[in-house]
């Protein structure tokens, strides 16, 4: 168990086994695991000059073998670095208006199995598809405001008019959550829970998370857990806020305002601010959070 108190507002993470990384809004990257902090970073611009070289990091994704970064339009870059924190490879992308450019928001990094999703805006959004080796693969523009990503065996977006798997079946509402399993896609967005496969709930506000056996999502005060074809299973009530949904391993962990919770039992006090593998983060005070292994 550790704590940390950053010296900026958190605004992006990820978790990966008993990993889990923070991007600030100062330019700070930090890595730490379940003993405290492994590495850090602080990335600067190098398109802007003088006084403007602040970036914010505005998307994480760490797995088990790579981490990948995003920063905003003060630079417009995406890295991919080791565990050890050792720099792969960077790449910038930029809009071209006429004569004019400007460096891109990278809005949403995701790995996927052969290679780096990311979503980047600025007159309209763009997928890009990177290689592990750097390499553009493949680049899509959407007229959409592309709100969520995710990727595994297939990439599933979510823009504010539609949502879809890439190159596959698509849905004429909108999300703004997806995750993806194999080849399976599950959305969010404010009213609804639907999937690829062709089932829907209605629901307020969800959060959603999923594995190779089950999909679990909130509403209200309420998680409900379904088979991946849309049965549902078990129905858990909450008196506090729920914060963040986690199903493994036939248990489904529930972070709320006040605490944490394994199935209806409340194992831990605090407020939930994210559930990884083998751990929670309680938010504790301003910029300060606590990492506790479970």
């Amino acid at each position: 168990m550790w704590s940390y108190k950053f010296d900026s507002k958190v605004i992006s993470v990820s978790c990966c086994n008993d990993k889990v990384a923070f991007g600030c809004e100062n330019g700070w990257v930090y890595v730490f695991d379940k003993d405290g902090l492994l590495w850090s970073k602080k990335l600067v611009s190098t398109y802007y000059r003088g006084p403007f070289t602040d970036v914010n990091v505005t998307a994480l994704d760490i797995n088990d073998r790579y981490i990948v970064i995003g920063t905003d339009f003060a630079d417009g870059k995406v890295y991919l670095f080791d565990l050890n924190g050792k720099k792969i490879w960077e790449r910038q992308l930029m809009s071209i208006l006429g004569c004019w450019e400007r460096p891109e928001d990278i809005k949403i990094v995701k790995i996927a199995r052969t290679g780096i999703a990311v979503v980047s805006g600025f007159v309209n959004d763009r997928l890009t598809l990177f290689n592990l080796r750097g390499e553009t693969i493949n680049v899509a523009t959407y007229k959409d405001f592309v709100r969520c990503l995710d990727a595994d065996r297939v990439i599933g977006i979510g823009t504010d008019k539609h949502s879809e798997i890439l190159n596959g079946v698509k849905f004429e509402k909108p999300s703004k959550d997806v995750i993806v399993i194999e080849d399976l896609a599950f959305f969010a967005n404010d009213n609804e829970v639907f999937s690829s496969c062709e089932w829907s709930f209605k629901a307020e506000n969800p959060i959603i998370s999923a594995n190779k056996s089950n999909v679990c999502f909130s509403s209200k005060n309420t998680v409900f857990v379904c088979t991946l074809d849309g049965d549902v299973e078990k129905k858990i009530d909450f008196d506090g806020r729920i914060t963040d949904l986690k199903i493994a391993d036939g248990d489904v962990l529930i972070g709320t305002s006040n605490g944490l919770y394994i199935n209806s039992k409340r194992v831990m006090d605090g407020r939930v601010f994210k559930i990884g593998d083998s751990f929670v983060i309680f938010e504790v005070g301003k910029n300060e959070f606590k990492y506790v292994s479970l």
